[in-house]
């Protein structure tokens, strides 16, 4: 008896441990911090006071602020005739470390066809947090479809 739960308890793991590698490789957002940074980031959409300003080639990097200050994020996003980008899942690790001032919003940019997705948090206590959100390019073609998308996160250290 001990010897077939053994065995099924090793199938299950085995099964679990597929699913997750199918997942990763199938469905869960691309994490290549490199594919962010084809070209110089465009002037932010907004003015902002923010002590510092996150674009698309911040990708993959570590930021130190001090206590108090703020930091945004302008994440360049933009729509054509039938095709478009978008932004997702906007998040910080630590909402302790990282509060939030201003919530993820998309700002329509110029030309009029581009459309970020912009957010500002305060630098609230010591710590370190990870801002993240995920890059998607959709069609129109054939019904509204989305890739799986591309993992954009930076990890912000507060002083």
């Amino acid at each position: 008896m001990t010897k077939r739960l053994l065995a099924l308890g090793a199938a299950v793991v085995g099964c679990l441990a597929i699913a997750v590698s199918i997942y990763k490789a199938e469905l869960a957002p691309i994490d290549d911090p490199s594919y962010f940074c084809g070209v110089p980031d465009p002037s932010p959409v907004t003015s902002t006071a923010d002590s510092i300003v996150l674009q698309d080639c911040a990708a993959g990097k570590t930021f130190t602020v001090a206590k108090g200050q703020s930091v945004a994020i302008d994440l360049q996003g933009g729509n054509a005739v039938d095709t478009w980008t978008q932004w997702t899942d906007v998040t910080v690790s630590d909402g302790q470390v990282l509060s939030t001032v201003t919530a993820p919003a998309r700002v329509r940019g110029v030309p009029p066809q581009r459309l970020d997705e912009v957010a500002a948090y305060r630098a609230a206590q010591t710590g370190e947090a990870t801002l993240s959100a995920v890059e998607q390019s959709c069609t129109a073609n054939g019904g509204p479809k989305c890739d799986r998308g591309h993992l954009w996160s930076v990890t912000v250290r507060v002083s």
